[in-house]
């Protein structure tokens, strides 16, 4: 009985396995194209800190409790220089 279960088994094993070894051989093709189109998004010449402005220095900045929340203040020209820097800064 089981020695019947074994032939089979091993019968389909290996009628398989020249279906296994291109279906692997797909893989390894599909797996270093998906890496080669990765790769030029992830380079260092696309992340460099000389494309990143220098965050703005906000003077005017101040701790501030309101309603006993505590908070932050700043005036209107620092919140300007805020939101453009950040405007140039997202992609």
């Amino acid at each position: 009985m089981w020695t019947g279960a074994y032939r089979s088994s091993l019968r389909w094993f290996r009628r398989c396995v020249p279906c296994l070894k291109s279906w692997r051989s797909f893989g390894a093709t599909a797996c270093g194209i998906a890496l080669l189109l990765t790769v030029p998004g992830c380079s260092w010449t696309n992340s460099t800190p000389a494309q990143t402005p220098a965050p703005p220095v906000l003077q005017s900045l101040q701790r501030a409790t309101l309603n006993g929340e505590p908070g932050v203040w700043m005036n209107d020209a620092d919140a300007g220089n805020l939101a453009l820097w950040l405007y140039e800064v997202a992609p």
